[in-house]
Order: structure tokens, then C-alpha cells, then sequence
């Protein structure tokens, strides 16, 4: 990584654990509303931007299920929870944050969370200021996996992928990565990779203190 110039970060389920609380919310927003929503159906949207998400659940339930608003009533319940307990912000994050600056390393968030939703965690934490640019998954036409967020913000910032490093959770994160010609460091959360797919990832690691160990 000798000619690395910029790390591309996911967010939800790599910097906050987050992923747990939006899995205990879906649960508790179907069975509030009737609908047997389960782990494994909420786990096939994890690193899905909101447009694949709403596909996935009708897929499951039929085009009369009402995503948006059972979308809303879930992230009200996450909303409440974070104000209650905070942000749970991943180990090391903070650390990695200050070794990339030392590095002189541009950082970017490319996340399939919408903007609103992105703000507000990255403000409630004070780092969003830490990072060079920031693009959601509601301001992109083809989500994870495929490659074109990864691609936007090496275009934004002026940096070729092969100068880049995606550091994600998800499996749909390390396809969109893999797609873009950029490495990937997969610090895996709720979601497991295939074994096929993780073999494409530059590392697997336990988690975020472990990734200055290569950078």
C-alpha cells in the first residue's frame, strides 16, 4: 500500500454498532404490524442502499408491503434507543481516525445510509468534520454492490482506485469495492461473507484497531 492516498469507509456496522439495533427495531416494527420479519430476511439488506431494501422486503411480503412506513417507525425505535444509550461508536474508530491523519491520508464515508440519517449519527459523534467527503446511498442511481459509490468519491477527490482503500463490514460493500478495482478491508459485523466472496477482500480482520497494523 505504499501508493495509498485515500480510506474509504462504510459506516454503518464498521465505525458504529449499529446493524444490532437496526435488527432488534425490524423485528419489533413487524411484529408490531403483522409481519414475520426475521434476522435472516433483515440480513440480506445489510450494506443495501434503501431502494434494494425495499425490493428485498417485497420479494419477501408482496408489493402491498407498506416499506416506507414501517422504514419510518423502525428508525424512530433506532432513534430512541441512540438517544437513550448514544452512538455506539466501534473499537478503535477514534484510534484509526488519528493514525490516518498522521498519515496524511484522505478520508471519505460511502455509506448506503441516507444523508439525513448519515448527519445525524456523524454529528451526535463530532467526527464529522474528520472526513474529506461524504456520499450516501440516496445520492447514487446503483447501490452496493455495485461500484459506483466507491467510484464517485475517487472521482470527487482526484484519486485513482488503485491509490484507494475501502474498509467494510458487509459482503455487498466488498463486491462494490472488488467491482471498482479498489482493495478492500473486511472487518465483518452481524453478516458473515461467503467463503468465496471473502477470499476476494485484501484482509479479513477482528476489527478496526487491527487495520493500522497494515495501513
Amino acid at each position: 500500500m505504499d501508493l495509498l492516498e485515500l480510506v474509504i469507509f462504510d459506516m454503518d456496522g464498521l465505525m458504529f454498532d449499529t446493524e444490532k439495533i437496526l435488527l432488534e427495531a425490524w423485528v419489533k416494527t413487524g411484529e408490531d404490524s403483522g409481519y414475520p420479519i426475521t434476522k435472516e430476511i433483515i440480513l440480506e439488506t445489510i450494506g443495501r442502499n434503501v431502494v434494494d431494501t425495499e425490493l428485498i422486503y417485497k420479494r419477501h411480503f408482496g408489493n402491498n408491503f407498506p416499506y416506507k412506513e414501517l422504514y419510518e417507525k423502525t428508525h424512530i425505535c433506532v432513534d430512541n434507543i441512540i438517544e437513550k444509550k448514544g452512538v455506539p461508536i466501534k473499537e478503535g474508530l477514534l484510534e484509526l481516525l488519528k493514525h490516518l491523519d498522521k498519515k496524511g491520508f484522505k478520508k471519505a464515508v460511502a455509506t448506503s445510509n441516507s444523508r439525513d440519517k448519515v448527519k445525524k449519527l456523524l454529528s451526535n459523534t463530532n467526527i464529522i468534520d474528520r472526513f474529506d467527503y461524504v456520499l450516501c446511498g440516496d445520492e447514487i442511481s446503483r447501490g452496493k454492490p455495485e461500484p459506483e459509490i466507491f467510484l464517485t468519491v475517487c472521482e470527487k477527490l482526484g484519486v485513482h482506485p488503485n491509490n484507494a482503500l475501502v474498509i467494510e463490514d458487509s459482503e455487498m460493500g466488498l463486491l462494490a469495492a472488488y467491482k471498482a478495482g479498489i482493495q478492500c478491508i473486511l472487518v465483518p459485523d452481524v453478516k458473515l461473507p461467503s467463503k468465496e466472496n471473502e477470499s476476494l477482500a485484501y484482509a479479513k480482520l477482528k476489527s478496526l484497531i487491527e487495520v493500522m497494523e497494515i495501513i
